[in-house]
């Protein structure tokens, strides 16, 4: 939480104090305060209420809406600055009452996090977005001073070259300092730290890059981490998953959960015939050339009738109708491929999110 630095939809962490006694040792993490609950709560308070008018989903739509251009642009962040989250679900996600009458998202519990690349790699990597809005939203720390800038007078200037080298001889230094001490940063989760130490070859992941470790929540986890084990539960050899297209897939969850008060696939994923059905369709619809071909053709402003019958899912995969751009959203946050699945970065340049009334 400290290499993320701040901002204002991540749960900020000010200080970590150890209290030292003779028979143990006790940590103390002191935490930006939040009042107002999860948001499992929120969307449970209307869950099982019976059928909704067309007007009540319109309504909650929009405030989901907010709600989630907010944890995509926390999420953002997070990526920005090497770290993803691996444990995304309406229960980690905190919403805070402002005391002014509105509401704000917070992502928290960190604890599945992992590195996957310093900030001085990302910032240079394709599909990135990073706005106006994040630079005023983020406060410097250790590593985003060095590498994303330095604030004067509410404008924001590049860092020197400098800094993004002291900042690469800092990730240097960690990675050279042993196996032990690189476990201790990313919880285990990396499979070959010195696999590709110039990162040049696409087919061979950099390092701190591709992560191994199964982890995550039952019904948001992506298929390409549970893919990691065999049937008999042992680890795969293989190279790894990239953990912020993981994220994606959470948060596609999340935002289904969101709009329809229901999860779209099973607890046991690659076993649940919903998925199943979902994955060959998806299999069937990406060889077209529509909106399913690829990533960036998701972004399309225009949706049609005919991608509406044939691009936005099976008929069966959502229980009511919403909006045309929010259920685009969410079939392509889905995307069972990784390769294929939308970045985070393309995830806040949908036409669906480009509604919000950004202040």
């Amino acid at each position: 939480m400290m290499l993320i630095g701040r901002h204002k939809n991540v749960l900020h962490l000010f200080e970590v104090l150890e209290y030292i006694q003779d028979s143990k040792s006790t940590m103390f993490l002191v935490l930006e305060l939040v009042k107002g609950g999860e948001l499992f709560d929120l969307i449970s308070s209307s869950a099982g209420k019976g059928s909704r008018s067309a007007q009540d989903i319109e309504q909650s739509e929009r405030m989901m809406r907010k709600f989630f251009y907010e944890l995509s642009s926390g999420i953002n962040y997070c990526h920005l600055s090497g770290i993803a989250h691996r444990d995304l679900k309406p229960e980690n996600l905190l919403v805070h009452n402002t005391g002014k009458g509105s509401r704000i998202l917070k992502i928290a519990d960190f604890g599945l996090s992992a590195a996957f690349g310093s900030p001085a790699e990302n910032t240079g990597a394709k599909g990135l977005y990073f706005d106006s809005e994040t630079m005023a939203d983020s406060l410097s720390s250790p590593l985003s001073q060095s590498t994303l800038g330095t604030q004067r007078d509410g404008n924001f200037s590049p860092s020197s070259q400098t800094s993004a080298n002291s900042m690469k001889g800092s990730m240097d230094k960690v990675i050279a300092s042993g196996v032990s001490a690189l476990s201790f940063l990313t919880c285990g989760a990396m499979e070959s730290v010195l696999c590709n130490p110039n990162g040049d070859d696409d087919n061979i992941p950099s390092p701190l890059r591709r992560m191994t470790s199964v982890v995550g929540s039952p019904h948001y986890v992506a298929p390409e981490i549970i893919a990691q084990t065999n049937d008999s539960g042992s680890k795969k050899n293989s190279l790894g998953y990239d953990g912020s297209k993981a994220d994606v897939w959470s948060a596609g969850v999340i935002l289904y959960a969101m709009l329809f008060r229901s999860l779209p696939f099973g607890e046991d994923l690659l076993r649940c015939p919903r998925f199943q059905s979902y994955r060959k369709w998806y299999d069937e619809v990406r060889t077209v050339d529509g909106r399913r071909s690829s990533g960036n053709a998701a972004l399309n402003t225009t949706i049609t009738e005919a991608d509406e019958r044939h691009f936005l899912g099976p008929h069966w995969f959502f229980p009511v109708t919403t909006s045309r751009e929010s259920r685009d959203l969410i079939v392509a946050m889905l995307n069972p491929l990784p390769r294929d699945r939308l970045s985070i970065a393309q995830v806040l340049q949908h036409p669906w999110l480009s509604q919000v009334e950004r202040k």
